[in-house]
């Protein structure tokens, strides 16, 4: 009879536990070897566990056949004394058959040990080579499957490297333009507190100057602009309440310095308003 399948490896969802499982893979199958980094995201973890689930199932397999043939092989040889004994029982051994009958005897128990057979029948004999046909197509078809996610997995990692090739380059440039820039600033700065100190000078001359000017000019502390502003109020108001005398004052600035020219206007609008009626008499 053959064996079975053995247990399934579960299938783990947990992020860590992932990471775990593939961490653990990699240090078995690289052993003392660094084991190279790989760019941590979803779809790189969930290849990877894939790969490791694969591995550790392989593993498992590999090692229940290998426990199976062992007991296989024990019962072959328990098998094969039983049947020894029974022929020298009936008068037969080895040492009666043939070479080429030994020899036949011997690969068909070999090929029976192989195919992990129970008897040497026919059927049992295309039935195992049938089973082997299928699971080399299987393995072939997970071969081919892995290596293309392998394949995927180098180009994915070759572009991160890339990838991480150009944000070094980017990083440098950012930096040598952080100290360049903070060379103008600090260099700015530099230049501001140097000249601090001589317009501080300046501005101090100019305002002594100035001073200086408004002492000959006459200026005291009650000349500023509170004081001129009240001065300005003052000057409206009087302007106010002189404008009606001003107005009264025009209209005997319009009359003669004396009577007689004072008369001869007096002739000369009514002069000037008979002419008048006369042209409104005649039209």
């Amino acid at each position: 009879q053959r064996r079975g399948h053995g247990g399934e490896h579960p299938w783990i969802f947990n992020m860590d536990s992932k990471m775990a499982a593939i961490h653990q893979w990699l240090h078995q199958l690289y052993g003392s070897d660094a084991v190279p980094e790989f760019e941590v995201t979803e779809e790189t973890v969930d290849i990877l566990f894939q790969m490791a689930t694969n591995s550790s199932r392989r593993t498992q397999a590999a090692e229940y056949i290998s426990e199976n043939l062992e007991t296989i092989a024990k019962e072959y040889k328990q098998e094969a004394n039983r049947l020894s004994e029974t022929l020298q029982t009936i008068g037969l051994s080895k040492h009666t058959l043939s070479q080429s009958g030994l020899t036949s005897i011997s690969a068909l128990a070999e090929a029976a040990e192989i195919l992990e057979l129970k008897d040497t029948d026919l059927s049992s004999f295309m039935m195992a080579v049938t089973d082997l046909t299928t699971e080399r197509y299987d393995l072939a078809t997970q071969k081919r499957q892995e290596e293309r996610l392998k394949e995927d997995l180098c180009d994915q990692i070759r572009q991160c490297i890339l990838d991480l090739n150009d944000l070094k380059r980017m990083m440098t440039q950012f930096e040598e333009e952080a100290t360049r820039r903070d060379g103008d600033i600090r260099k700015k700065q530099k230049q501001l507190m140097e000249l601090f100190p001589s317009k501080i000078q300046q501005y101090t001359k100019q305002v002594t100057n100035n001073e200086i000017l408004l002492a000959k000019a006459g200026y005291t502390e009650a000349i500023n602009h509170s004081t001129l502003v009240e001065l300005a109020e003052e000057i409206k108001k009087v302007m106010a309440e002189t404008e009606p005398i001003a107005s009264r004052l025009q209209a005997f600035n319009d009359l003669p310095p004396d009577v007689s020219l004072a008369q001869l206007k007096i002739e000369e609008a009514k002069a000037l308003l008979n002419e008048l009626e006369a042209k409104w008499t005649s039209s």
